[in-house]
């Protein structure tokens, strides 16, 4: 089985960094547009999470690499939240830009999928998080627990919850009988990154300086002879030696 791309990269692969962010890309500018409801503001924190990932490729402590990708996303587009309010610019309405390679697919009617965006908008953040890597990302609840440092029960409570309000906002817009909500979620068209924000995300390594790129070696190098001396010592002592 190969090796994540984050163990790659950390181990002084950079090119692993690039095909890193061909297979994320998607996912994190999909989860920052739910979260931030802005697509400009979605394109800067997806630069910003793949920007913390290469200067961070250290904290990856193993587990689903797609559920701790997930929780840079939300994290970033938590950050960029706070500070569009901080600019006093928070907006009130979604207005999705009209643009041929925005989404990929419309298959739900334009009425239910406007009031399903609507209700999705309306719940608070970690709600919205959980339900939207739950169902429209495809994580199990454990990844979800994982990428929002949660515990797997809080991950399935807040997603039925967010489902709860979500049914009680449609019946309010007139779909009364939502039963298969999960399902309709997923159906939802995805955000696409540009190809000009994929570059710009691939170059967030090169912004990188090779010091920090050579710390992060230095520093996995450094974790296993110190689990290996910890090792040592156990056999050791269950040897009567010390």
């Amino acid at each position: 089985m190969a090796a994540p791309l984050l163990e790659r990269f950390r181990s002084g692969d950079r090119n692993a960094f690039r095909l890193f962010v061909d297979k994320y890309a998607g996912l994190v500018f999909n989860t920052a547009c739910r979260m931030v409801r802005n697509e400009a503001d979605a394109e800067d924190a997806t630069q910003e999470a793949f920007a913390y990932i290469a200067r961070n490729a250290d904290k990856y402590m193993g587990g689903s690499e797609r559920a701790y990708v997930c929780g840079v996303a939300v994290r970033h587009s938590l950050n960029a939240i706070r500070s569009r309010r901080r600019r006093r610019k928070l907006e009130r309405e979604f207005a999705v830009e009209k643009r041929s390679n925005s989404y990929a697919g419309e298959q739900l009617s334009a009425e239910l999928k406007e009031a399903l965006e609507d209700a999705l908008s309306e719940l608070p953040h970690k709600l919205r998080a959980a339900v939207v890597l739950h169902h429209i990302e495809g994580l199990t609840s454990g990844e979800v627990a994982q990428a929002l440092s949660i515990r797997e029960g809080t991950a399935k409570s807040r997603t039925s919850r967010a489902l709860e309000r979500m049914r009680k906002k449609l019946a309010q817009n007139g779909f009364p009988a939502v039963a298969a909500l999960p399902a309709l979620m997923g159906q939802l068209p995805r955000f696409q990154p540009s190809a000009k924000l994929i570059e710009v995300c691939r170059a967030a390594v090169s912004l990188t300086p090779t010091a920090t790129v050579a710390k992060i070696v230095a520093g996995g190098a450094l974790m296993k002879k110190a689990q290996l001396a910890v090792t040592v010592i156990v056999v050791l002592v269950l040897s009567g030696i010390c």
